[in-house]
């Protein structure tokens, strides 16, 4: 058994153990040797977006990066501005990170704040510079829920939208692909 300190080290390494069994001229030399290691030290970088201001359901978008062990999972999470606790909107593990939020029951007189967590498949993580977004429900609007840019689909899908009509009748919706 042995200890190796990596804490300031990143990238592939070659692993080698050597032992030297017996003694005199029955000596044996045994080597093992494990080959691309990978030292995951760094954490993954991360930001996040969304539109402004916040209306009806929107995407929120991450982006992230871990060069040495990849992504393992972005967490997504709002709080109002002033509020300790964030409430998580959701949990990803495969691109594009990003997540439905359904601001309609949202106070509009608070402001709100969003950001998100990468953890890499090591277990270091990050936490991306918090974005300050106001909410604005007042205003008709109408967004695709599914499905959304990037989405790979096939056969029949189904396409749902969030539609907020702000006291108004609506008139019609116009479906094209």
């Amino acid at each position: 058994t042995c200890t190796w300190a990596t804490g300031t080290l990143a990238d592939t390494y070659d692993v080698q153990v050597e032992s030297v069994v017996g003694s005199g001229g029955g000596q044996v030399k045994l080597v093992d040797v494990q080959t691309d290691v990978t030292v995951d030290n760094l954490a993954p970088t991360v930001a996040v977006d969304a539109p402004t201001p916040l209306s009806g359901t929107v995407q929120v978008i991450a982006t992230a990066l871990d060069e040495d062990s990849g992504i393992r999972q972005v967490e997504l999470s709002y709080k109002p501005t002033l509020a300790a606790t964030w409430t998580p909107l959701c949990t990803v593990t495969v691109e594009p990170y990003r997540c439905a939020f359904d601001t309609t029951g949202l106070d509009g007189a608070l402001g709100y704040q969003l950001r998100a967590i990468a953890t890499d498949v090591v277990g270091n993580s990050t936490t991306s510079a918090v974005i300050s977004r106001s909410v604005n429900n007042a205003m008709p609007s109408i967004a695709i829920t599914s499905p959304l840019g990037g989405d790979r689909v096939t056969g029949t899908k189904t396409i749902t939208t969030d539609h907020v009509t702000a006291g108004r009748t609506v008139s019609g919706v116009l479906f094209e692909a």
